[in-house]
């Protein structure tokens, strides 16, 4: 799985592609040229099939969260409780390739820090 190209990219997300592994996002070619017609856009097929995802912020929906997965989400003792088919956002290939890569630098680790802050990129 890989990021699409930064230029696909929610515009405000875009500051961060830092946080992200170099060779885990597609290069902008693939989003084609500008409509000269020479090489189409191959994103929307890419992100349609599962091979790319279109925004550093994605949902996702489980059928099912418990267990020690809903205590790390929540404040309160969650010990019996099940929580279905709910809306959850979440920063694209965290982990392991998102850590692993703030691991390199402090301009990285900075990159993460300030988007995860930022605020929601969903389109």
């Amino acid at each position: 799985m890989m990021m699409a190209p930064v230029c696909n990219w929610h515009e405000s997300a875009r500051p961060f592609c830092n946080a992200y592994p170099p060779h885990r996002i597609a290069a902008d070619l693939y989003a084609g040229d500008n409509g000269h017609k020479k090489l189409p856009d191959v994103i929307p097929a890419l992100i349609a099939f599962g091979i790319a995802i279109a925004d550093p912020i994605t949902i996702d929906v489980p059928v099912e969260l418990k267990g020690p997965r809903l205590n790390a989400i929540t404040l309160e003792d969650a010990e019996g409780i099940v929580v279905g088919n709910e809306h959850f956002s979440q920063i694209a290939l965290l982990q392991p390739e998102v850590l692993t890569r703030c691991q390199e630098g402090v301009d990285e680790a900075r990159s993460l820090l300030v988007f995860s802050r930022a605020g929601p990129f969903q389109r």
